[in-house]
């Protein structure tokens, strides 16, 4: 979905370091699906990966590069050292470092572990990529789905 996850995200550490703006990265559920073995992705333990270094934010800052700080601009720039607009899909997308956004999911559901496939509640609300996938419930479902989880 990146291009390279190790480019665009980020621990919040890395998002201070850096000197981004709020706005120019997205909440995000960490790479792999570790953290995803209980029920529910709550908002607390998403801020407590992130205070442990995971890299629960996704590199963003908006198509127009006028309008983003100097920390993104040295990113871009970085990053362009590093071959990153190279990759096949920032290759194919234009800003190269726009990387597409699908909806935020209701529920997450892990596949690529030792283990079996588990859901969890996205009550965290944060983004994904697709090291795991996002399930959306529909209008019938959307109270009772995360209810049946917790």
């Amino acid at each position: 979905m990146t291009g390279r996850n190790g480019y665009f995200t980020l621990a919040p550490a890395d998002v201070a370091r850096l000197g981004l703006r709020a706005g120019e990265t997205v909440a995000l559920s960490p790479l792999g699906s570790r953290h995803l073995r209980g029920l529910s992705l709550s908002r607390q333990r998403w801020r407590s990966l992130g205070a442990d270094g995971a890299r629960t934010l996704l590199f963003r800052p908006g198509p127009d590069a006028s309008t983003m700080s100097r920390g993104a601009h040295r990113c871009l720039v970085a990053g362009e050292v590093e071959g990153v607009p190279a990759a096949y899909k920032c290759r194919v997308r234009s800003p190269w470092w726009q990387v597409p956004l699908v909806p935020v999911a209701d529920l997450l559901l892990t596949y690529m572990n030792a283990d079996t496939p588990r859901l969890t509640t996205n009550t965290a609300r944060v983004r994904h990529l697709n090291s795991v996938h996002g399930v959306y419930l529909n209008e019938a479902t959307a109270a009772l789905g995360p209810e049946l989880l917790t």
